[in-house]
């Protein structure tokens, strides 16, 4: 199977919430084979803002985003998804879609059942009613995560990044984050991939996850630190974020993991062939934290 890694965003949580969550994201990636179904069980579990459990527009209403982008370079998103359906699903789904010749296919697109026609309303979009498991004898209560939800798969052939989110609470309706910008919070060359966690306009304004691919690329681990500081440093306003980094050796294809924030909490995950984890990180308000940690 595939390796791997997931996270569940980036924000401020008590021991207790981030513990709860720690066990939560263990119990799914022991479950899931895929990336897609990861994002989707917690999309569905109502546990993070993501899905049924995203924050409300300040008019109370859900609008979603996803996208999927692939190691061959093709990146799709789908934004302003009502409430009840997977964005996951709908992103990937529109990442698949072929388009006629000659025409330029939308990088995102927004998502209303049966009025984007070249994106057909599908019933595996809908999320069923189901309650969410209990997992390691933990209990858990809906909106314990704090932003957006994203993960990576490394297989044989290449690389696949898919992130959800419901954006900030009491957005403005309309609003689009991350999710929906090319490379914002989601990119992967092949050998980099990288996932990112925080106020979308601070990471939409800043490049943070394609300058950070760029440090991992040279596996300059001083050099993430300095994108980190310089963030916090220019995004005073939104200064929180953290993220995963994934580098696969071309020569013998082995992982190299690296975990970055400066948000004061974190949770994060990763399965191989070898091992399942989750880990959550806490840490003061202003403090920088980069790990690395080779997997494979």
């Amino acid at each position: 199977m595939p390796a791997l890694f997931a996270h569940m965003g980036a924000g401020a949580c008590s021991s207790s919430q981030g513990l709860r969550l720690k066990t939560y994201l263990r119990a799914v990636l022991l479950k899931c084979s895929r990336i897609s179904e990861v994002i989707e069980e917690i999309e569905a579990s109502g546990l993070a803002n993501a899905g049924t459990g995203s924050y409300l527009t300040y008019e109370g209403e859900i609008e979603n985003e996803a996208c999927a982008m692939s190691s061959s370079g093709a990146f799709s998103a789908a934004c302003l998804v009502p409430p009840g359906l997977f964005p996951s699903k709908i992103a990937l789904a529109h990442l698949e879609q072929s388009v006629q010749k000659g025409h330029v296919k939308p990088m995102a697109v927004v998502y209303r059942e049966n009025q984007y026609r070249d994106l057909p309303f599908r019933p595996d979009f809908v999320i069923s009613n189901r309650e969410t498991e209990i997992v390691g004898n933990a209990v858990l209560e809906p909106g314990l995560g704090s932003d957006t939800v994203g993960g990576v798969e490394i297989g044989e052939t290449g690389a696949l990044c898919v992130s959800s989110s419901g954006g900030p609470k009491n957005k403005v309706p309309g609003r689009i984050g991350p999710c929906s910008v090319y490379a914002a919070n989601t990119f992967t060359s092949g050998r980099v991939s990288v996932s990112v966690s925080g106020t979308g306009e601070a990471l939409i304004r800043s490049g943070i996850c394609r300058r950070i691919a760029k440090r991992v690329e040279k596996r300059d681990i001083e050099g993430i630190k300095h994108e980190l500081r310089r963030f916090a440093r220019k995004e005073k306003e939104f200064p929180y974020m953290g993220g995963i980094a994934i580098y696969r050796k071309e020569k013998n294809g082995s992982l190299i993991a690296i975990n970055f924030q400066t948000a004061p909490c974190f949770v994060y995950g990763y399965r191989t062939e070898k091992k399942t984890a989750a880990v959550f990180k806490q840490q003061k308000d202003g403090e920088i934290l980069v790990e690395a940690r080779v997997l494979l």
